[in-house]
């Protein structure tokens, strides 16, 4: 009665062992809790198989599968250490050793030596692997995923590994089922450790999203406020250029100066809606895209002359530099066309009256390379990594008054790898900015990205 209760009581703590696992699974479904399933639910099963066949004997059949659950248990704890390690397990040479272990104790059967003969290296090899299991979790200290205290999981398991030392002295005596009894302790230890994993593990989880969803709460709250003003300032200003016009008599020039201001804002108010409306498609993997042969060269020469009609460009001395020579590639005009005037109004943003903005085109073996500088503020050291981040905006004194929402840099970091090309900030050009976009010559197929990062942070 005594060594069925210890039984019992060793397979109570190894199904609490196993039922906490599956219960980390579902949350953490990496190599380690896998293979750490599958090793406690091939130890329950022999121990299951175990404690029947004590009762009923012990027949042929029924030691040839405790012995292969034994070996398949080992197995998966020398994944589960692997696993932890963060290396692969040599899965060739421990499989012909697993292999060997199998033939050796089914040839014991079957000359028919005791199974307590038999079982006893299968035996060892599945307490070496516990130990060893148990040692490297309490050398690590942390488990994985997690700031869970692995001393929880690793210490029983080092004391179960450790129980072999035993043997010698509760074998054939009274006190054998003293082992079973200590067992099932230690197993019940490792799934109480394994349910506190559970709690700290969701606790930690709900701590994340709160703060996850704190974040994207206040970065909603900070766009709408962005886009809020973004759009009352043009809308401000055509308003009460229209007001002026209808409520007092002007002069030709005062007429002139007004609908140029009112245009200006147009563009601008049209320029951010179109920011928006490309972004949440970028956001949805939406964006189409046309491809065709086009001669980068004219595309670049069209851009420049289009940014020289912009009222405010006027203020700002514009220099282009273009090569004579042909550059066919397969791209999307309009869109490509549109990355080069968000650099280009990106950089007549933070440029003042009587500085330089220069447009670069320059070939290369297989890419043509897009070069926009700038005479202006410059890009702070501390802001160069996050200019491509949706909605970052440095706070700088001599920039509060600039505007934009912050999507500018972001469309054309989308639109170029999704050419195949790159953009970066040059972080040698001093004082200014310079933005380089290097696209490559011959024709990609355009590969929209599911998701990106980019903004504008100056």
């Amino acid at each position: 009665m005594s060594a069925n209760l210890a039984s019992l009581f060793n397979l109570t703590g190894l199904a609490v062992v196993l039922a906490a696992s599956l219960l980390v699974l579902r949350n953490y479904n990496n190599g380690f809790f896998q293979h750490w399933t599958r090793a406690f639910g091939a130890a329950s099963a022999m121990t299951a198989l175990e404690a029947i066949s004590s009762c009923w004997g012990r027949p042929l059949p029924s030691q040839c599968v405790e012995v292969a659950l034994c070996l398949t248990s080992t197995w998966y704890y020398q994944q589960t250490s692997a696993a932890l390690q963060q290396r692969q397990l040599p899965r060739r040479l421990y499989g012909w050793g697993m292999s060997l272990g199998l033939l050796l104790a089914l040839g014991m059967i079957a000359r028919g030596a005791p199974f307590t003969l038999v079982s006893t290296p299968p035996l060892l090899l599945l307490s070496a692997s516990i130990a060893y299991l148990g040692f490297v979790l309490v050398r690590r200290g942390k488990a994985p995923d997690d700031g869970f205290n692995a001393a929880w999981l690793g210490t029983p398991l080092l004391a179960l590994g450790a129980m072999p030392l035993l043997f010698p002295l509760v074998l054939n005596t009274p006190w054998m089922w003293l082992g079973y009894w200590l067992a099932g302790f230690l197993n019940l230890t490792t799934g109480v450790g394994m349910l506190i994993f559970v709690v700290e593990g969701t606790s930690a989880q709900l701590r994340r999203q709160n703060h996850e969803l704190r974040a994207v709460d206040q970065m909603k709250n900070d766009f709408l406020s962005m886009v809020s003003h973004e759009l009352r300032t043009p809308l401000t200003v055509i308003k009460g250029g229209v007001a002026i016009m209808r409520e007092s008599p002007l002069s030709e020039t005062d007429v002139a100066s007004l609908l140029a201001s009112v245009a200006g804002s147009a563009d601008q108010l049209h320029r951010l809606i179109d920011d928006l409306l490309d972004f949440s498609r970028m956001e949805l993997g939406k964006l189409a895209y046309e491809m065709e042969p086009c001669d980068l060269g004219q595309l670049t020469r069209d851009v420049a002359q289009d940014f020289k009609n912009m009222s405010r460009a006027e203020t700002v001395q514009f220099e282009v530099d273009v090569p004579d020579a042909e550059l066919v590639a397969s791209l999307d005009p309009r869109r490509i066309m549109q990355v080069q005037l968000n650099l280009l109004t990106n950089a007549l943003k933070f440029t003042p009256a009587g500085g330089r903005i220069t447009l670069r085109l320059e070939a290369r073996a297989s890419s043509a390379l897009i070069v926009v500088s700038d005479t202006g503020p410059g890009v702070p050291s501390a802001y160069r990594e996050r200019v491509f981040e949706r909605f970052f905006q440095a706070e700088r004194g001599d920039t509060r008054n600039v505007t934009g929402v912050g999507l500018g840099l972001a469309i054309c970091k989308a639109i170029v790898e999704a050419h195949g090309g790159r953009i970066w900030l040059d972080s040698h050009s001093e004082p200014g900015a310079t933005f380089c976009c290097e696209l490559p010559l011959q024709g990609v197929t355009p590969t929209p990205p599911v998701a990106y990062a980019g903004t504008r942070a100056r």
